[in-house]
């Protein structure tokens, strides 16, 4: 099990200046989705890395006791098994735990540009 590191941030809807979304509680595998289908690095801002605890110190926000099999289910239900398998492929994808690994790694996915991926043009988001 592992500890993944949540953030609240802003969005830029295909990366539009003017057509942003805040969301909280987003995971660092889940960023590296976000800035792949919405246009890259700057579509993914105000990146909130920790919340105040009871005692006003600032401590980062993780999910306690999360498989990264649960991680890549709960992308799956919400971005589609092939934009997820796209951007982690294998049958064991390492996925970023924290955002100063995700920097430290390029922090920066590509959707393929074929078609045989399925995944070129629009991409649904399940809600």
């Amino acid at each position: 099990m592992a500890k993944i590191q949540l953030v609240d941030c802003t969005v830029r809807l295909s990366g539009q200046l003017t057509h942003t979304v805040e969301k909280t509680n987003v995971s660092v595998p889940e960023i590296v989705i976000l800035r792949a289908v919405h246009g890259g690095q700057d579509s993914v801002i105000n990146i909130d890395m920790a919340a105040p605890s009871q005692d006003e110190t600032v401590i980062p926000r993780t999910k306690a006791s999360w498989s990264i099999g649960d991680e890549m289910a709960r992308l799956r239900t919400i971005y589609g098994p092939k934009v997820v398998d796209a951007i982690f492929p294998g049958h064991n994808p390492r996925l970023p735990m924290s955002m100063r690994q995700l920097e430290q790694e390029g922090g920066d996915a590509q959707l393929p540009a074929d078609n045989d991926a399925g995944l070129s043009g629009s991409v649904i988001v399940q809600a």
